[in-house]
């Protein structure tokens, strides 16, 4: 697990409002971040690793990319890379069912930093 990358999650969704986040959604209709992973690839001061692609639908696969455009995806293996986590683990932090559906992004902060404490740095 990389903890400091995962601990600028919880910087990313400092002062989102509820209503500018949705965990079931990268982006919402109008183009601006929803989820977790979308206000964080749309962070360029957090990371330089993903981009948000502001210019797509919400349901368009190029929301969250690589820089070279190719879609990212929550379970594909460059984001599971990336914060040093296995599958399951990202679903528990970026899936959109169970808890994490209707999440607040302060519920959502909450989940990522007991996670961190849980696991401790490996």
């Amino acid at each position: 697990m990389n903890k400091a990358r995962l601990e600028k999650l919880i910087v990313a969704l400092e002062g989102v409002k509820p209503k500018q986040f949705d965990m079931t959604v990268y982006a919402h209709a109008c183009g601006t971040p929803a989820c977790v992973l979308g206000h964080f690839a749309a962070r360029k001061d957090l990371q330089s690793k993903f981009k948000f692609n502001d210019k797509c639908d919400r349901f368009s696969a190029a929301i969250l990319s690589k820089k070279t455009g190719q879609a990212v995806y929550h379970e594909d293996d460059e984001v599971l890379e990336y914060f040093g986590i296995n599958d399951a683990q990202s679903e528990y932090l970026f899936g959109c069912e169970g808890k994490n559906e209707h999440a607040t992004p302060a519920q959502m902060r909450q989940r990522i930093r007991k996670f961190i404490d849980k696991n401790g740095d490996v």
